[in-house]
């Protein structure tokens, strides 16, 4: 098999090596984290499900972006949409109209969400719902499994042991820099297993704040252990515990759905696994779903992908 010549694209990371820490802004998107040598560290343009390096190569995005290309790249709708905003500005001292009626979106089809705050990423969600937490409960440890970052609280977990995280997701994470306080902070359990959870949560009765996992991200969660019916599931003993539970579900929010008909509240993960965070207010009377707005309804040809 004869490799792709990738030559640009490695001269190019050379030089961004000596002006970029770690030579790209993004650690997902390093190259040693791929094939290097193989995998080519800069493509310059996609189209559909297709992208391109800076030596002509062209490749299938399994990756999808890194998660959130669920339509494909340069996809019309979504472009032209873009350039007409663009048109009109895309920085503006005040809000948009638009904020609200994504909210409103989010809501109708998101089947736990009361509310919508919008985040530039993951982490920063993350850090905000820890602190949101933290401050509801009055308390400071947070029970975790999986991947949620390079923010303060997540990497504490390895301020006891530097290999506590090595099994989520990503190994070696440094924590130079991390306060010492934290320590003891951040606990972990392994994901599918209720019996980690619940000796984390004995571990430190009284003492947890909430519990964050992603719903699934290789391994679809066994029986029982995200459905709220279940006795024994991760909701139930965050019920037990008075912690907040709460998952990090882009991925699987906008894929694992067994329907290609869009449905108010009833998107991705949360179709698969209907759950609603235990918690003392009641639970929302289902609303009235609102129309898609023009620019994002779906055509028939791509139902399946539009949540």
């Amino acid at each position: 098999m004869d490799l792709p010549d990738i030559s640009q694209s490695l001269a190019l990371y050379e030089r961004a090596l000596q002006i970029i820490p770690g030579g790209t802004q993004l650690f997902s998107r390093r190259p040693e984290r791929f094939a290097p040598g193989v995998c080519p560290p800069y493509v310059t343009h996609g189209l559909g499900t297709r992208v391109w390096d800076l030596d002509g190569n062209e490749y299938i995005d399994f990756l999808c972006g890194v998660g959130p290309v669920i339509l494909g790249h340069a996809y019309p709708r979504v472009t032209e949409a873009v350039i007409a905003q663009l048109r009109k500005g895309s920085a503006f001292p005040v809000n948009h109209p638009v904020e609200v009626e994504l909210a409103e979106l989010l809501i109708d089809t998101v089947p736990c969400a009361e509310m919508v705050r919008l985040c530039k990423a993951g982490g920063t969600a993350d850090e905000i719902a820890v602190r949101i937490a933290r401050g509801h409960t009055g308390r400071d440890r947070v029970v975790f499994c999986g991947y949620h970052g390079w923010h303060d609280w997540y990497l504490a977990a390895n301020l006891a042991d530097d290999a506590t995280l090595d099994g989520h997701l990503l190994p070696g994470l440094d924590i130079r820099g991390v306060p010492q306080g934290l320590r003891g902070t951040a606990i972990p359990f392994r994901y599918n297993d209720l019996e980690s959870l619940r000796a984390a949560l004995q571990a430190h009765r009284g003492e947890v704040a909430a519990i964050i996992m992603e719903a699934s991200r290789t391994d679809l969660p066994a029986p029982g252990f995200l459905t709220r019916s279940s006795p024994a599931s991760a909701w139930r003993w965050a019920g037990r515990r008075s912690a907040t539970a709460w998952f990090q579900t882009w991925r699987p929010s906008a894929r694992p759905c067994p329907t290609a008909t869009p449905s108010p509240r009833s998107a991705g993960s949360a179709r698969l696994w209907p759950t609603r965070p235990p918690c003392s207010s009641p639970a929302p009377t289902t609303p009235t779903p609102r129309a898609w707005p023009p620019r994002l309804r779906p055509s028939p040809n791509c139902a399946s992908a539009t949540r």
